[in-house]
């Protein structure tokens, strides 16, 4: 026998050793389909096509929201830099990076909720844009500038939110007074109720304002604020969407404030915080 041959013959042998092996052990046979199973079954499905375009749709208009938030932080930088005075190089880059952090943040947010991200998107975007990014620099600015620089920024927020409110009341007030000719006590009344029952949601009124049979309708104030404060005849020209003031118009108030920045004269880049 050559050499050849008795290779083939050892070969042979093995294959033979092999098959009576696995004949003999079917629970052996039956363990490695399992894992050829196994294995299939961990490779992973196939991309939805729908959720894929909305991944990307997502994307594009965190883009659009970011540009719109970016307005905002440049005008809360200015503000830093007006209560504070001077900050070190390193920390203002510092500051202007968080903010910026916070501005992606606050843009994907928003685009999450606009194409359908679920409750938890919701949940998260449901508050005021502004706030996010307000918020992230008085953080930065008391680590890397010190709490009082941080605390004299955030009462200076919260004395534009204040200002704010009372142009939104006003405005509310004097629609009101257009329509059902007030008089000074029912203004001042339904003044001190509006900001006593304040929410932000509420400027929706002066937007979403329409008329339904010839009464004005503005949605999104509670009812119990304007209503006890008119007589018989004003009632019957005036009506409150008092489901207006949910999370929905909560939205729908955000959305409105943040499109209003497409037409802003926004704050200009300052390279001395990026630089």
């Amino acid at each position: 026998m050559t050499v050849i041959d008795r290779g083939r013959g050892a070969w042979l042998k093995t294959v033979v050793a092999v098959v009576g092996t696995l004949a003999a052990s079917p629970e052996l046979a039956t363990s490695r389909a399992e894992e050829a199973v196994a294995k299939t079954n961990d490779a992973p499905p196939a991309e939805d096509p729908a959720e894929v375009q909305r991944r990307q749709q997502i994307k594009q208009q965190a883009t659009h929201w970011e540009q719109q938030l970016t307005k905002l932080l440049y005008g809360d930088l200015e503000l830093i830099r007006s209560v504070t005075g001077d900050i070190p190089r390193d920390a203002r880059k510092a500051i202007a990076r968080d903010g910026e952090k916070a501005v992606k943040q606050g843009a994907l947010q928003l685009a999450e909720l606009q194409f359908g991200g679920g409750k938890r998107a919701k949940e998260k975007a449901s508050g005021d844009p502004t706030e996010l990014i307000s918020t992230a620099l008085a953080k930065s600015l008391a680590e890397h500038v010190g709490s009082p620089q941080a605390a004299a920024f955030t009462s200076q927020i919260a004395e534009r939110s204040e200002r704010r409110q009372t142009a939104a009341v006003h405005a509310i007030v004097a629609v009101l007074d257009g329509e059902l000719f007030l008089t000074a006590a029912q203004r001042e009344q339904i003044e001190r109720s509006l900001v006593g029952k304040w929410s932000d949601a509420m400027t929706v009124g002066l937007e979403g304002m329409h008329f339904v049979d010839g009464r004005r309708v503005l949605p999104g104030l509670p009812a119990d604020c304007i209503s006890p404060h008119l007589t018989e005849s004003q009632r019957k020209l005036f009506t409150v969407q008092e489901n207006g003031a949910g999370n929905g118009t909560a939205q729908r108030q955000t959305w409105m404030r943040m499109n209003a920045l497409n037409s802003a004269q926004s704050a200009a880049r300052d390279p001395w915080w990026f630089e």
